[in-house]
């Protein structure tokens, strides 16, 4: 007989102790039994469904889903220019040849692939009652990962916390478990020790990688490193996963004064990465993370980081 299980969390877990009831449909008789199982159970993140994700500034020379700046063989119209010798006929634009009196072949963007890596800010977790910024972390790394995963491109993970993990860039269905088995793992480890990031190994951070972050902006650390490598000229987008929910502020003055003075160094800190040319989108858990995708978008179009 089969049983259906609900989880309420992702992670892995040791089944253990388990304890049996079963009934007839009367309710006059019971059975119990106690089975102990010591298998570890492995509850993924469910990802959201996206239509559309954030478009890197660079793309790689493998064949993806990305249209690239470059002009060449594919299927995205880029221009129009004069006919040449070595030009194949089917490049040729007749309609614009005939109304300029001579020959002009259309010029197109290629498809390519991109290496993507997810940044997890694993120094704090906010927590109040069942929620917690590092459960909405960890679900915005999967639905991220597993998208861009499924447009061919390559996606790697860099958690940095008291610990740090890392996973090189990769593509196909190993590497979205890769993904997934690593985000199981994620915890939050205490240490003072003071960390940037110049512990990242560089091979994890290839050179025209679109770096997506998501972290709380709580801790200094995780700025500091998200601060560097813009400094180093990466392509960075940031993803707040907003605490603002779950922190309460105390009743008193002071304590009003304080909270006031925290939500105000926030958006000073959001407004010095996008000073920087940083994309920072702000996700509270609840609603979907499509639409901050599509503002992201926008201001890396306004910015000129990425072709309208």
């Amino acid at each position: 007989m089969d049983l259906p299980l609900r989880c309420g969390r992702w992670g892995s877990h040791d089944l253990g102790l388990i304890r049996l009831r079963a009934h007839d449909l009367l309710g006059l008789f019971t059975w119990e039994d106690t089975v102990v199982r010591h298998e570890q159970l492995r509850v993924y993140p469910r990802p959201e469904a996206l239509r559309r994700l954030v478009s890197p500034i660079a793309t790689q020379a493998a064949i993806g889903s990305e249209v690239a700046r470059a002009k060449g063989d594919g299927l995205e119209f880029a221009d129009l220019r004069p006919f040449v010798p070595g030009d194949r006929v089917r490049s040729v634009n007749w309609r614009a040849s005939a109304r300029r009196g001579d020959l002009v072949v259309n010029e197109r963007h290629p498809e390519r692939n991109a290496d993507i890596v997810v940044f997890l800010d694993t120094f704090v977790d906010a927590r109040r009652h069942d929620a917690s910024s590092l459960d909405r972390a960890v679900r915005a790394t999967s639905t991220l990962a597993t998208h861009y995963l499924e447009r061919r491109d390559r996606v790697g993970l860099v958690a940095l916390g008291g610990t740090l993990r890392w996973l090189q860039p990769g593509t196909g269905l190993a590497q979205s478990y890769r993904l997934v088995d690593a985000l199981l793992e994620t915890e939050v480890v205490f240490t003072y020790a003071w960390k940037d990031a110049n512990i990242i190994p560089a091979r994890t951070l290839p050179p025209r990688a679109l770096i997506i972050a998501v972290t709380p902006l709580l801790d200094p650390r995780g700025i500091a490193a998200l601060l560097d490598l813009r400094a180093r000229g990466r392509d960075l987008v940031v993803l707040e996963v907003s605490p603002l929910d779950l922190v309460e502020p105390s009743t008193g003055q002071d304590d009003d004064l304080a909270y006031r003075l925290w939500c105000l160094r926030r958006e000073e800190l959001v407004s010095r990465f996008t000073r920087l040319g940083v994309a920072v989108g702000r996700w509270n858990g609840e609603s979907p993370i499509g639409p901050l995708l599509e503002e992201v978008r926008v201001f890396r179009r306004h910015a000129g980081l990425v072709p309208r």
